[in-house]
């Protein structure tokens, strides 16, 4: 009889929930799932885009990063990334790149920050190179999914995550990092 009483007082709660910051008006329950599946209830971002930040990051350098994308499965096994997308560290992607490795999902970044992203294909296991960068530091994010079969279930499962690193470049070096595990979560289909 306790439980039941819990069961209802969520649900009367439930019914009355705001979405969560997504909106203002009072929904049901399944109504707020589905917004925060479906919009991932973005967070209004707090850094402003400075463009003054991006400018080390504007001419070429002598810099290299190579490394590896991965992920373990389980059983041990790799999965490695298809891309590595490098990108300059600022306050501005400082705030993005925690936002990633804690689950909170900002709203749209500004687009005159994509000029300065770059993304390389890796090669089938997961090996890449980025050359000419300009001294500084940068994220380097993979992400990496695959399906796993069979499930208990019957239904193939998505798993897989995000994979990061950081590196700090100096002109004329080459620094080695791997690009492998800060998220890893587990997606069923």
């Amino acid at each position: 009889m306790k439980f039941t009483k819990i069961v209802m007082l969520i649900l009367i709660a439930g019914m009355m929930l705001s979405a969560g910051g997504c909106g203002s008006e009072l929904v049901p329950v399944s109504v707020i799932a589905y917004t925060m599946i479906a919009s991932k209830c973005t967070t209004h971002r707090s850094a402003n885009f400075n463009e003054a930040e991006y400018a080390p990051y504007v001419d070429p350098g002598t810099g290299k990063v190579i490394g590896q994308a991965f992920l373990r499965t389980r059983k041990g096994d790799f999965k490695y990334g298809s891309s590595v997308l490098l990108i300059p560290v600022t306050t501005y992607s400082t705030e993005w790149f925690q936002g990633v490795t804690h689950h909170v999902y900002l709203e749209p970044a500004d687009s005159r920050e994509n000029k300065y992203f770059r993304e390389v294909l890796t090669d089938e296991e997961g090996r890449f190179e980025f050359e000419n960068l300009p001294e500084g530091s940068y994220y380097l994010i993979s992400k990496i999914y695959w399906r796993e079969f069979p499930t208990s279930s019957g239904h193939p499962r998505l798993r897989g995550g995000v994979a990061c690193s950081t590196a700090k470049v100096k002109n004329g070096e080459t620094i080695k990092t791997d690009v492998t595990r800060y998220e890893y979560h587990w997606l069923s289909l």
